[in-house]
């Protein structure tokens, strides 16, 4: 289906943040159909995103979300200003269930994509800015940075497997392996060879003492430049 949300359980989902939707939208991305639904409300625009657990981490889904939720709390207390506002519910947390699965909802970015230098400059700028504020707060035991490059080695793995045998099978993402599968490789073999280089292997030594949150998926399609930038 095209959109698997009824307009009952949006309404249940937004009335929970104090919200009443005119009128709603399921908006697809690259991985989903239903990646997100856009709703128009008395008080403006916002997103409602289901949450989806990380299958390659042995917490469970609520665990995933709420450690997720403390850490957008924390950014929002230290006055982080590179994301869209997340709402909070009535139950006073940043997200609520339905149905079994957690939702959460923030304010609608209407913007444009990034279109040139000074664009990218920003966005290095935002990066560094996550990385230092959450570096003042976080307290881990571990490097996580570490854990999440070997999530990242597994995902590359399964993600080539996949291609190869996509292409040898000629099934219905063929075509896309065979246009992008020689640029992904090169992309990351570049990154893995990277994060080989003993200036990064250090900087893994240091966060050990500070550690620091970093972007899981910084991709073209996953940065919005707002009107007021």
């Amino acid at each position: 289906m095209t959109n698997s949300y009824t307009k009952t359980r949006i309404r249940e989902i937004t009335r929970q943040f104090g919200l009443i939707p005119l009128r709603s939208n399921s908006i697809a991305s690259f991985y989903r159909k239903n990646a997100i639904i856009q709703i128009q409300t008395e008080s403006g625009t916002y997103g409602i995103k289901p949450f989806f657990r990380n299958l390659l981490l042995r917490s469970s889904t609520i665990h995933q979300i709420k450690t997720t939720a403390n850490y957008i709390q924390l950014l929002m207390d230290s006055g982080f200003s590179y994301m869209p506002k997340w709402l909070t519910s009535n139950t006073g947390k940043l997200w609520t269930l339905n149905q079994g699965r957690p939702f959460y909802i923030t304010a609608w970015i209407k913007g444009r994509n990034l279109e040139n230098e000074q664009d990218f400059e920003a966005l290095g700028r935002a990066l560094a800015t996550l990385h230092t504020t959450s570096g003042r707060f976080l307290s881990t035991k571990g490097s996580s940075t570490r854990k999440q490059i070997q999530i990242w080695r597994i995902q590359d793995r399964l993600f080539r497997r996949r291609m190869a045998k996509a292409i040898q099978t000629n099934k219905q993402n063929h075509g896309w392996y065979k246009k992008y599968g020689k640029h992904y490789k090169i992309i990351s073999d570049r990154a893995w060879a990277d994060l080989r280089n003993p200036e990064i292997a250090d900087l893994f030594e240091k966060e050990l003492d500070r550690p620091a949150l970093i972007h899981n998926d910084i991709t073209s399609p996953n940065v919005i430049i707002s009107d007021d930038n």
